[in-house]
């Protein structure tokens, strides 16, 4: 199983992957090659190589050569730029997927801003009853406004915590490269693996550091985040063990015999582990689903808010 990057977000796929989850863009693995720059280039040195053997042929026409040279030059300088501009506008997004973590994460991030507007509506607003007089009306408006930044900012923490679980997403699919057909490595393969492993467990310690220190970690939502980023982790340490194994097999293998038996059963166990836990692409699949949900959740609050205005 092979690993390659989509060209334009960075995210790990399989070679047979036709579209990135991450950015949603088409043929995320296809390489970017200058056609258009090169193409008329070579069209315009084919056109003025056969003027020049024109001119050369006929005893009517004749031309400088300085000048040939110099109008070659600045027309293929034209021709190029021109060819450079065509190819960067080949590289522009082409998403062809309806749902993909970017496009979610921008959501959230406008969901965030348009929370935050309304908390800043709703202050205004208990300002204002502040400085009124202590009615029964203004007293009940009081209430009325509480509620309701209560309730936006518990959808906030909600929406804050999908981020997470996107930085989550992407962390596991950075192991995915890792962990695919460890069992295959030699010693070289083997040092270079565990020195990828180190800095993707470092990696997502400080997203657990970082979680934990949240207020967010304690709700539900958060939780439930944390928890799927420290079982990830757990199976780190245990490949980071079976990495570390299969190196000292290889260092010592000339050395004496090793129990095959014990280790195969070992690796078989740990390898069906790592691959339910690191294959990010069902992650992006789950996520995609339950924010939908949320989102939906969100729109009929939002709407029947409305309503009762």
């Amino acid at each position: 199983m092979n690993f390659l990057q989509c060209r334009f977000c960075g995210f790990w796929l399989q070679t047979t992957e036709r579209i990135c989850p991450n950015c949603g863009h088409r043929d995320p693995l296809k390489p970017f090659g200058p056609f258009w720059k090169i193409f008329l280039v070579f069209l315009n040195l084919s056109i003025f190589l056969i003027i020049f053997l024109f001119t050369l042929i006929s005893p009517v026409y004749k031309v400088n050569p300085l000048t040939f040279f110099i109008t070659l030059c600045s027309v293929s300088s034209v021709l190029f730029i021109i060819g450079s501009i065509l190819d960067k506008q080949m590289k522009k997004e082409k998403i062809t997927a309806k749902n993909y973590l970017k496009s979610d994460e921008t959501n959230i991030h406008s969901r965030i801003q348009e929370i935050t507007s309304r908390n800043e509506k709703l202050n205004i607003v208990r300002n204002n009853i502040k400085e009124g007089k202590k009615t029964d009306k203004m007293k009940s408006m009081s209430l009325l406004i509480d509620n309701a930044e209560q309730l936006l900012m518990k959808y906030r923490g909600r929406y804050e915590v999908e981020l997470w679980k996107i930085e989550i997403i992407r962390w596991k699919n950075s192991l995915e490269p890792i962990e695919a057909e460890w069992t295959k490595l030699d010693y070289q393969g083997c040092i270079k693996r565990m020195e990828a492993l180190k800095k993707a467990i470092q990696a997502g310690e400080q997203l657990k550091t970082t979680y934990t220190e949240n207020t967010l970690s304690k709700t539900p939502d958060g939780k439930a985040a944390l928890k799927s980023l420290k079982q990830a982790l757990a199976v780190c340490d245990r490949f980071y063990e079976g990495l570390t194994a299969r190196q000292a097999k290889l260092a010592i293998n000339d050395v004496s015999p090793v129990d095959e038996t014990a280790a195969k059963q070992e690796v078989a166990q740990n390898q069906e582990t790592h691959e339910n836990l690191f294959n990010a692409k069902s992650d992006v699949t789950s996520f995609i689903t339950a924010f939908e949900e949320l989102e939906g959740e969100f729109d009929r609050i939002e709407a029947e808010d409305k309503l009762s205005l």
